[in-house]
């Protein structure tokens, strides 16, 4: 998998007030993902993410928001490589905005060659009684783990389920969809 793991717990996730989170990737992350992806590299990338539980007889959450992706020119790259030669930026800046710098603006970047932006949708489904189940079950005195069937007949809106944890990884979230469009 990819290093960019920001995780959200469904549990910390308010009733009718949606959470708002900025991503922004490391140095060390966005190195391994521009290997991952075969890119010469990614000079910037980041995201604005909104998860919201879902209202109604479903139970789950919507995970929405906006991913931008600046790849570092390859001819350039190619340069740095051949010279041997390494600038290392300081991104620390970037993360110590306030709360009026929400969300990220990617609007002026967005006519640049080597930039990539991806707005997406997408709902996870979760089962509060596999939590228990599987709660029991690590507490069970057999040590038996308990199988438990999940009925996907009513899930089919959904696109992925959350783990029994309630553990959400958004910034796999914003790989996946990111990686479609390079």
């Amino acid at each position: 998998g990819y290093p960019f793991v920001r995780i959200v717990n469904i549990r910390r996730i308010p009733r009718g007030k949606p959470v708002r989170c900025r991503l922004l990737a490391k140095e060390n992350e966005r190195k391994f993902i521009a290997d991952q992806l075969n890119v010469a590299g990614i000079a910037v990338l980041a995201a604005n993410v909104t998860l919201s539980l879902l209202e109604g007889d479903q139970t789950g959450v919507q995970v929405s928001g906006d991913a931008f992706v600046q790849l570092e020119d390859p001819f350039v790259a190619l340069a740095a490589d051949s010279t041997s030669t390494s600038i290392d930026g300081d991104d620390s800046s970037l993360d110590q905005t306030g709360d009026d710098d929400f969300p990220l603006r990617f609007d002026d970047l967005d006519d640049d060659l080597f930039a990539i932006r991806t707005s997406f949708v997408s709902k996870l489904f979760f089962d509060p009684s596999a939590a228990i189940l599987e709660k029991a079950s690590r507490t069970s005195k057999q040590g038996k783990a308990r199988e438990r069937m999940l009925d996907f007949n009513h899930v089919d809106d959904f696109d992925d389920e959350i783990p029994p944890s309630g553990d959400i990884d958004i910034g796999d979230i914003v790989l996946q969809y990111l990686s479609m469009e390079i």
